[in-house]
């Protein structure tokens, strides 16, 4: 923005609220297909950089509360969709809360003969039915009394009575009616002036309190519903409760179905629930009472409720196969097919098509860095502007913050940077500043995607490439040189040898480092090992005063394997490919290939499931599961990441997704001298597994760090553990994923080795964090490995912890607790 605006700018916001005033210059066009487009109204046209226009935001939010925020905020919901254009009719009305229109008057100018026609029309209608008539329809014939009708002494046998769309005015004249009909169940004056307002208010009381044998007012239920009631919802009302095999109580009202006589209907085979349903207790009580209630019906085969209610139902999908044998399918979808994995209701229509329409941003101090992008969309004005890579306005976002960094408010700012006349259309640049040196025109598939002329073959040329070039890769061949490293000292207190001194920042080695062979030092200078969580550059050793050829808690170039990027280029560029190393591609460098791996999988029907991980960050920070490529791509504005294959099918502990973390003791690279540490930590998910889509942005189903956050910790001991993986999968099971799981971490650094030799250093020993999913198929999966993992748990319950490390890497001894793979 030029300097020349800022003055501009200033003034807006000097005035409470701020100046939104670009509807003085521009209007919004509707086109065929729904959307919209920023047209130029200003008669004078506008002039290059000379004029700033205030955008506000009609929706922040970080990912994992987007879907929350829509379910709980209707009007936000609705108002998103309309924006985004995938409003569908039946979106637009709650069937449930009906608001009534005023009913007109019949105008005195009205002509006689309308008059006299509709006054035929309901003579007719009464003398044509027996006197034994149960059923009564007098629907918009602008009665204006139903006491002159007289239907008492006429049809005493009355039980249901529709006089919807007339010009009934006064509660006393319904009331007195229906007094004198004892036999009505149900009673239908939708759209008359007598249940407006506090007349209609009054009108309903009175028939809930006063006349108990109505069961159905206005369309809901009344607190008598009966058997009545459950007849008039069935597929023939005139059938007994015990022959009916359909029953559609949607949107019948408030309804407590433990008050309804459903255990009468011992041959239902359908039942609706929709718009009858609310979630006001836990979930788990809510399903406990539900499935008592629909356990009175032992025939029920179809079974449908709201998009709200039915994720909870599919979570506990085994409690209703318990309550229900016979149940097959739940909102059409077959059990047996499980959840559905695509949301089709409104929320996650906008969930899938806010990738078109949101920015972003995220919040940078000298103290902190958001570790989780805030995304946004702008209101009806700022996303109304369409894409031009020559566009004639500039975008870009602003925090409003008058009374510093807790007072902000976020807009966006526009501008002009080109001359525009009257009737021209507003333009900005969706991927401003990004080139093709970052792949613009890959990312541009966002909103281009569906266009004819879009080559999806390109990419998949791409990603074809990328496998053959994968598929020839061998890895390079190592020195055989298998002498271990010497001990730096003999074991225990030997005469004339002083302990190695150990500096260290971690408090628990200087806790739990006990061996005579070792001395903590609270000096860096003085150390012969520096066992630290910072990086060991010139930097810090001058700061230090570190001398020359001490060891140091890292391998020179050890990025090669902690940093995710590169340890899947590392294992690629070894191996090609390895079944423990799931589909991984460097958005920055390989997004292309990583599209035609998407296309393709999309053509074949294949799962395409992904996950983003920033390259460097750990514990799943700002790590997001996703089947829409638009997701993925719009990420790439958020921070370097991988796109890995999700994946979708792990083996299940209690029915809930974990993974394991290994410690790694690595004390050579040349020769390679590796060990895995015989304890392990069990990382459990608390929610229970699903792929279904409304459930990609909760944490607690998908990810399973939880003890760095408000999240209850599952706490499993690695031999309980142990023992009910074989009691659930077979005895000996574990020892052959074990097994596999050795192999794999000699396999990722012999990897390391061959093609990044230069991390050898006979000066360094280390031990990392290497976390390892099980797919269904017991083949382990390498998640990532971690720089300095926290050992706060191993000391905790292993106080040899860091003896056995210290002993293995510096003295030559190994213990019963690690092993070498």
């Amino acid at each position: 923005l030029l300097r020349h605006l800022h003055q501009t700018l200033f003034e807006k916001f000097c005035v409470d609220p701020p100046v939104f005033d670009a509807g003085e210059s521009f209007q919004l066009v509707q086109e065929e297909d729904g959307s919209f487009r920023a047209m130029v109204a200003a008669a004078q046209g506008i002039d290059a950089e000379s004029n700033v226009f205030l955008v506000d935001h009609a929706w922040s939010f970080r990912l994992g509360d987007a879907r929350p925020q829509l379910q709980a905020n209707k009007a936000l919901l609705l108002r998103m969709a309309r924006l985004m254009n995938v409003l569908k009719p039946e979106d637009e009305v709650d069937e449930v809360n009906v608001v009534e229109e005023e009913c007109e008057e019949v105008p005195e100018e009205a002509k006689e003969e309308e008059l006299e026609a509709k006054e035929l029309q309901v003579r007719e209608t009464l003398n044509a039915l027996e006197a034994t008539a149960t059923s009564l329809e007098l629907d918009d014939l602008d009665i204006l009394s139903v006491g002159e009708l007289n239907l008492p002494d006429r049809f005493p046998d009355l039980g249901d009575l529709s006089l919807w769309g007339n010009c009934i005015k006064s509660p006393d004249d319904v009331l007195q009616t229906v007094q004198r009909l004892p036999c009505l169940r149900g009673l239908w004056m939708n759209k008359n002036p007598c249940v407006q307002g506090a007349k209609g208010e009054y009108l309903r009381d009175s028939i809930y309190a006063q006349f108990p044998h109505i069961e159905i007012y206005n369309g809901k239920f009344t607190p008598h519903a009966a058997e009545w009631a459950l007849r008039f919802c069935s597929e023939d009302k005139n059938a007994p409760l015990e022959t009916v095999t359909s029953l559609d109580l949607s949107r019948r009202g408030d309804v407590s179905l433990s008050t309804l006589p459903l255990a009468k209907c011992t041959a239902l085979l359908n039942l609706k629930l929709n718009g009858i349903l609310q979630i006001s207790t836990t979930p788990d009580e809510f399903i406990t009472q539900l499935t008592d209630v629909l356990a009175q019906l032992p025939q029920l085969e179809s079974l449908d409720v709201d998009e709200s209610i039915v994720n909870c139902l599919w979570d506990n999908v085994s409690i209703l196969k318990e309550k229900l044998p016979r149940l097959l399918t739940l909102n059409g979808r077959e059990l047996i097919q499980g959840r559905p994995m695509v949301d089709t209701s409104l929320v996650g229509r906008v969930m899938e098509e806010m990738w078109k329409y949101v920015q972003t941003y995220r919040l940078v101090s000298e103290e902190k860095f958001d570790e989780t992008a805030i995304w946004y969309v702008m209101d009806e004005f700022g996303s109304a502007f369409r894409h031009s890579d020559t566009p004639n306005f500039r975008c870009a976002p602003f925090l409003y913050a008058p009374h510093g960094p807790e007072s902000g408010v976020s807009y966006s700012l526009i501008w002009p940077t080109a001359r525009v006349d009257f009737g021209d259309e507003a333009f900005r640049d969706y991927l401003h500043g990004i080139t093709e040196a970052e792949n613009r025109s890959a990312r541009l598939a966002v909103w281009f995607d569906s266009s004819p002329n879009f080559p999806k073959q390109f990419f998949k040329d791409q990603f074809n490439k990328l496998q053959s070039k994968l598929s020839s890769t061998q890895l390079p061949s190592l020195s055989n040189a298998e002498e271990p490293l010497p001990p730096l000292r003999p074991v225990g207190d030997a005469d004339g040898v002083a302990p190695l001194a150990v500096f260290s920042d971690l408090a628990y080695v200087r806790e739990n480092l006990t061996r005579p062979e070792f001395r903590i030092v609270t000096d860096a200078s003085e150390a012969d090992i520096l066992w630290t969580s910072q990086v060991v550059d010139s930097e810090m050793k001058d700061r230090y005063r570190i001398k020359d050829g001490i060891y140091v808690m890292q391998f020179p170039f050890e990025a090669a394997v902690v940093q995710k990027h590169h340890l899947a280029q590392t294992v690629m560029s070894a191996y090609g490919f390895r079944p423990w190393l799931q589909p991984t591609y460097e958005l920055e460098s390989t997004v292309a290939a990583m599209m035609g791996d998407f296309y393709t999988r999309q053509e074949t029907g294949d799962n395409n499931l992904w996950i983003l991980k920033p390259w460097n960050m750990a514990r799943s920070i700002d790590s997001w599961v996703t089947g829409n490529l638009k997701c993925i791509l719009r990420h790439l504005e958020t921070g370097r990441k991988i796109a890995q294959k999700y994946i979708e099918r792990p083996l299940l502990f209690r029915r809930k997704k974990f993974d394991l973390r290994f410690i790694v003791v690595l004390k050579s690279i040349q020769p390679l001298e590796v060990y895995l540490y015989k304890t392990f930590w069990i990382r459990c998910a608390n929610h229970e597994y699903t792929t279904a889509d409304s459930t990609f942005e909760d944490y607690q189903t998908h990810f399973t760090v939880m003890n760095y956050g408000p999240h209850k910790l599952t706490q499993v001991f690695w031999w309980d553990f142990i023992k009910e993986f074989d009691a659930d999968h077979g005895e000996g099971q574990w020892e052959n994923v074990y097994t596999k799981i050795k192999t794999m971490v000699r396999e990722v650094f012999q990897a390391a080795a061959g093609v990044h030799p230069e991390m050898h250093s006979e000066k360094s020993r280390t031990i990392y964090g290497l976390d390892v999913m099980i797919d269904d198929t017991f083949q382990p999966k390498l998640l990532e490995i971690t720089y300095c993992p926290d050992c706060t748990r191993a000391c905790k319950y292993d106080v040899n912890f860091y003896n056995d490390i210290f002993a293995c890497l510096f003295l030559n001894q190994t213990s019963d607790f690690l092993s070498p793979v």
